[in-house]
């Protein structure tokens, strides 16, 4: 098994993590978007059961774009903003 981190700009700013080489099809898990306003946001794969439980969690939401793909989102909850 090997990880693999690609850089892209196709969708924005973002750093994708992957298992396995993407040319021969490597399943990517994770990633990384950098927002304009400085924020970064981390988003993974977790499975069904998991996505429903998390998502209830403060800080956590489900990931634009990914979220029917049982992706979620880590957001920073800071001063109650």
């Amino acid at each position: 098994m090997v990880e693999t981190v690609s850089e892209t700009t196709q969708w924005g700013n973002k750093l994708v993590f992957r298992v396995g080489d993407q040319a021969v099809g490597g399943k990517m898990f994770s990633q990384i978007d950098f927002e304009e306003d400085g924020r970064a946001v981390l988003s993974f794969a977790t499975d069904p059961e998991r996505f429903h439980e998390l998502i209830e969690r403060e800080g956590v939401i489900p990931a634009p774009y990914r979220a029917r793909l049982y992706w979620i989102a880590l957001t920073v909850v800071k001063n109650g903003q």
